[in-house]
């Protein structure tokens, strides 16, 4: 399965908490997950160029964008992500070399997503970051979906998500699952360490 991890959208109030999070981030790619989705919707551009210039320049095919397009060839990035505040590509970006994912919400707009390299679908479970903002699909529904939809089976489970439904997860026709609250809600770099590890124990 796809490892998917997302940012706090939080912004970094000090410096001191930016630097603990991009050590949080680099752990997780160290760790093996496929993409970084960096998701900081109250960040201006140049707070996005200044967070993107934190992180060393080898984890960088690695990221994606949630807003601020234009940085993608800039910092040469993975991909984009593509929702509601972002719906579409600048032309100016060459979208042939770029991972390119999307949001639903709806099975309708997974259907409509199948043309993307994966699509986010939740929330799968209760929120774990979104107070409140809990589950909206069964599993079993969605294991039939799968199987009459096999064009859909790019879907990324999103909401929730912990190491302990992964399989599940994985036997319903999920391609893989994002982690944003799981991962850091973690204290310090030794309990996010001990969260990756179950997760890969899980796979």
């Amino acid at each position: 399965m796809r490892l998917i991890a997302i940012t706090p959208e939080t912004p970094c109030s000090t410096q001191a908490e930016c630097l603990r999070e991009v050590q949080f981030l680099t752990s997780v790619l160290d760790a093996g997950f496929h993409f970084l989705h960096v998701r900081k919707p109250g960040y201006t551009e140049q707070q996005m160029r200044r967070y993107l210039s934190a992180i060393p320049a080898i984890y960088h095919n690695r990221l994606k964008l949630h807003s601020h397009f234009s940085l993608v060839e800039e910092f040469a990035l993975g991909g984009v992500h593509l929702n509601h505040r972002s719906p579409s590509l600048p032309g100016t970006i060459d979208a042939a070399r770029l991972s390119i994912s999307c949001s639903c919400h709806s099975l309708e707009e997974l259907q409509a997503a199948s043309w993307c390299d994966y699509a986010f679908l939740s929330p799968i479970f209760d929120s774990i970051s979104k107070r409140g903002y809990g589950s909206a699909f069964a599993l079993a529904e969605l294991q039939q979906f799968f199987d009459r939809n096999p064009q859909c089976r790019n879907a990324v489970a999103l909401g929730g998500v912990t190491p302990e439904h992964l399989r599940e997860l994985k036997a319903c026709g999920f391609a893989g699952a994002a982690f944003l609250g799981y991962l850091f809600n973690a204290k310090d770099a030794t309990e996010l360490n001990n969260r990756i590890s179950k997760i890969k124990s899980y796979l």
